[in-house]
């Protein structure tokens, strides 16, 4: 079994053509984004008595669960919304995971799977036309994360000379965009933990996402 590689820091490179956000709230865009007052004396949020929350499991340091429980940022801000809004009349319902490709699907879908999205998620123009956003309130630049042995990506050139493949991202984010603006097409992948896995393997060289979720893996892998 292959070791976990070391990482070293998140080396950033990558501007995105507007602005980035992450650690986003996002709700369905045809639901109110406000609380309201029912028939009672009780505030709804989101205008209903039990929200249903979906939320990514494979970021550490973000939202990331092996087993139970949930740990991460987002985890801490469900569990104020959660504590801040339950005694109002509004019950949360246990996170569903969500990968980064169903999140818009899952918010508008007729029914919706869920209310409210606690994710990582960067604003575009695309997005707020499907759904609504709170935030931003983080924002970060894409960068690369390699293992400890790996190259150093600091300059356009040197991206380019990684072989074709060797840049991982996953489907449902806009890093494939950003790596093909340099002439990069990047190995997609269904996930975060599969491109994580694959850098762990050697069977890519680095990976390309929001610079704030490498973190979290440099942090599980440190060396």
């Amino acid at each position: 079994m292959p070791h976990p590689p070391r990482s070293r820091r998140p080396q950033p490179l990558l501007r995105r053509p507007a602005a980035v956000a992450l650690l986003t709230v996002v709700v369905l865009s045809a639901a109110p984004a406000c609380t309201e007052t029912g028939s009672g004396s009780a505030t709804r949020f989101l205008g209903t008595d039990r929200v249903a929350v979906a939320m990514h499991k494979d970021l550490p340091g973000i939202s990331y669960k092996v087993g139970y429980p949930r740990s991460g940022f987002e985890s801490l801000l469900y569990e104020h919304l959660k504590d801040e809004f339950e005694g109002e009349g509004t019950v949360f319902g246990e996170p569903t995971d969500v990968s980064s490709q169903d999140r818009i699907p899952q918010l508008t879908g007729k029914p919706a799977v869920v209310d409210l999205t606690i994710a990582s998620f960067s604003i575009t123009g695309d997005r707020m036309d499907a759904i609504d956003f709170v935030g931003p309130y983080l924002t970060t630049r894409q960068g690369f994360l390699v293992a400890a042995d790996g190259p150093t990506i600091a300059s356009q050139s040197d991206l380019t000379a990684v072989e074709k493949g060797g840049v991982c991202a996953w489907g449902g984010t806009t890093s494939k965009e950003a790596l093909e603006a340099y002439g990069v097409t990047p190995n997609l992948m269904p996930d975060a933990a599969s491109c994580e896995t694959a850098l762990a393997d050697g069977k890519v060289t680095a990976i390309s996402t929001d610079q704030a979720i490498l973190y979290g893996f440099a942090h599980k892998h440190p060396g």
